[in-house]
């Protein structure tokens, strides 16, 4: 299960979708949560922080990428500006 779980997640981080973030992160939170020692696991909280902290990490980037990326309209505007200053 560990296996399949983890060729699952490395198969979504190399995929075309542009989330490959995501499939590492998924393949790790199972490793962590699954495979806690010597014994099964009695609590899957390490897995449930682990992943908040994905979501956390994930919402600061989404503003952050929000506040600062440059729309389309400003890329074209400077693009044309480079290319009337040659």
């Amino acid at each position: 299960m560990i296996g399949a779980s983890v060729w699952m997640g490395m198969h979504v981080q190399t995929g075309k979708n542009g989330v490959g973030y995501v499939g590492t992160q998924a393949a790790f939170v199972f490793i962590v949560t699954m495979i806690q020692g010597p014994a099964p696991p009695t609590s899957i909280m390490p897995g449930v922080d682990r992943f908040a902290g994905i979501l956390g990490g994930l919402g600061i980037l989404m503003v952050v990428s929000l506040l600062l990326w440059p729309s389309d309209e400003e890329i074209a505007e400077n693009m044309a500006a480079g290319h009337e200053q040659h």
